[in-house]
Parts: structure tokens; sequence; C-alpha cells
């Protein structure tokens, strides 16, 4: 039901990039970015995520109670599924304006609390950390910069998982070689066409998802988007994530197929 349940390739070039992504279809979310109190409530306070793999280095843009800037980092690691915890630093060095900045001496990197950040859902979460005696806890979703414009074709692979009472023929997991072609409207309507890319059904329409988006940071949201596909499946989907590569793009999503049957996916390709 929905996208094809089995895989097809392309092109010999493309067997090892296909075969590589169907795990990745489990993929956790990678939160890099800038983030600030949801709503962008205060405005001035912030905290950036670098994150690599289960491991995330952040950094603060807070104030000390003179209202001066004051420098902490943490580290977190990952406890269990998007929940991350680690340790607070406060940071001294060399003034910006010497001529030569010396390395920071382990000594100027003292720890002074701690930080833990939950995520609940791709682009919002929850942060408490302790600096000394103080602890805060906010609210925070991804910092929006500038548009995102995804507009383009690309070409790559979808894989996910079905779970619940499925139909007998769906199978558990699904990947399979596409192209997508998708379009942003002024309004940030997303749509996103998956096409055939193997020799017996390229160019072929297989799947549609429409909806308006809402931008969050480096990601775009589209919580209610419909969800049509040419075996007749016509049902709504959250689009939890469209996000730019470097050359490319990934996309994450999840659908009721009917009934208990669930569908999460993920596309991911680079520019044709």
């Amino acid at each position: 039901m929905g996208l094809s349940r089995s895989c097809t390739m392309l092109a010999a070039a493309l067997l090892s990039f296909l075969c590589a992504f169907a795990p990745a279809a489990h993929a956790k979310g990678d939160f890099s970015d800038t983030w600030q109190t949801e709503g962008g409530t205060e405005s001035g306070w912030g905290i950036n995520f670098a994150q690599t793999g289960d491991f995330i280095f952040a950094t603060f843009y807070i104030y000390g109670p003179n209202g001066a800037p004051v420098w902490y980092t943490a580290q977190l690691w990952r406890t269990s599924g998007d929940t991350f915890s680690g340790p607070v630093y406060s940071v001294t060095g060399t003034w910006f304006g010497a001529p030569l900045f010396v390395p920071v001496p382990p000594g100027n990197v003292v720890p002074v609390g701690d930080a833990t950040f939950t995520a609940t859902n791709s682009h919002r979460g929850s942060l408490r950390y302790r600096i000394d005696t103080i602890t805060v806890n906010k609210n925070i979703e991804r910092f929006t910069t500038v548009g995102l414009s995804v507009n383009d074709v690309y070409i790559g692979g979808v894989a996910g998982t079905r779970s619940g009472s499925c139909p007998s023929d769906t199978g558990a997991t699904f990947t399979q070689t596409m192209q997508f072609r998708v379009t942003q409207t002024v309004a940030n309507v997303v749509r996103i066409e998956f096409s055939g890319a193997d020799s017996t059904n390229i160019g072929q329409l297989v799947c549609v998802m429409q909806g308006n988006a809402t931008q969050y940071g480096n990601t775009l949201y589209i919580p209610g988007a419909a969800y049509q596909c040419a075996d007749g499946l016509s049902t709504t989907a959250e689009i939890e994530s469209v996000r730019l590569l470097d050359d490319g793009i990934e996309a994450h999503w999840r659908a009721s197929l009917g009934g208990s049957c669930v569908q999460k996916g993920r596309l991911a390709g680079v520019r044709q």
C-alpha cells in the first residue's frame, strides 16, 4: 500500500547508495541548529546545537546577574530516545583583541552544572540547565533566520516501515529508488511528487504529498499533508521535517494507512 514494496535499482552506481540508505529509515533526527524559546518570546536568548551522531556540543548565549553576556558550553550525550544530557562548563580565554589567541588551558574550563535536552519532535523540545545553584527550564524551538527553498528535482531512495494491523501484502519494510520533484509556493505550500526511476517505470507518478509548511530553523514542518498514491491510497501524512543537505534533500513522514496500520518513511536524494 502506498510506495512500492520491492527494492529496485536505477543503475549499478545507485546500488550501494540504496542498500546503505535502507536502514537509515530508522535514523534519529539531527538537531543541529540555533534554538530559541518557543514562539520567540525571549528575543536575545538562545542556544546552538552542533550534533554528531549521539553527541551534541551546545553553546549558550545568555547573560549574568549584571546583564553582561557570559560564555557557557555543554557536552550532551544521548541517554535514551531523543534525550541528551551532560555537563555545563564555564570557559575563560584570551581577549579577542590580543595579537595572539592563546589556546584555553584545561584549568580555564570549569564544570559548573549540567543540562538536559529532550526533543518532542523534529523542531521543538524542552531544555533544562543548571548553572551553580540556578536551574532554568524552557520550551525551545529551532530559530528561523532566512527562508528555506526546496524547489528542485532530486533522485535517490525511499525507505521505511509499516506497523500495526496492515494488509498482509504490504510488508513490514519498503525500499525503492525514486525521483522526487519538489515545488514550493511563495505561500509555503510544498508538493513532493514521487516518480519511478527504474527501467520499467521511469517517470511514472507513484505518490504525491502536498501541504502547508511552516519553517523552523533549517527544516520545514508539514502537519497535515494530503498523501495520495497511484494504487488508490488517499490519506494524510505528518511530514515531520524536510531538510536540505549539501546537494540534496531529505524528509521524514508518518501516515495512517487505515485502521492501526502506520507507515513511517524517509526519503533522501541528490539534485539531478
